[in-house]
């Protein structure tokens, strides 16, 4: 597939603004990153655009999407993460729910936050550069997602 078939089927799966998410990903968020034989924990992924890219990108790659579809979402991801996955790739899998619920035995090659602040700490963000106490709340937050790389 071109680049213009990537964005051509997010269209098709209900994707608004649909144009440059392959120059986007490509240039940017995957730039220089090796995703052959890849696993990825794609932390509040939402509908999973980042990871199907990924795996449009190289097809031995395979992630894992978790997003509770609870607050700063809508049921139009998960409505979106099913179209994409029947045109796109068997290869990203969903977990509707957060890190915490999943097994700290399952490792992953590549962690991804990506728009995911609401998954680490939006109710404490705004703290950060004046509380030393939110600051190490935010270092476990984040000490919890990373024990699942490899």
């Amino acid at each position: 597939m071109n680049n213009d078939n990537f964005d051509n089927i997010l269209g098709e799966c209900g994707i608004t603004r649909s144009k440059g998410y392959h120059y986007y990903f490509k240039n940017y968020i995957f730039r220089d990153i090796d995703l052959a034989n890849k696993s990825i924990l794609d932390v509040g992924g939402g509908n999973g655009i980042a990871s199907f890219f990924a795996t449009f990108q190289d097809d031995t790659c395979r992630s894992l999407v978790v997003d509770p579809i609870d607050d700063g979402s809508n049921d139009l991801m998960l409505i979106q993460y099913k179209k994409m996955r029947q045109l796109f790739a068997t290869k990203v899998d969903f977990f509707q729910g957060y890190t915490s619920d999943l097994s700290v035995n399952e490792k992953f090659d590549i962690i991804l936050l990506h728009n995911s602040i609401n998954h680490v700490g939006e109710d404490i963000v705004s703290q950060l550069s004046i509380n030393e106490k939110v600051r190490s709340e935010y270092k476990e937050r984040l000490h919890s997602i990373l024990q699942f790389s490899k």
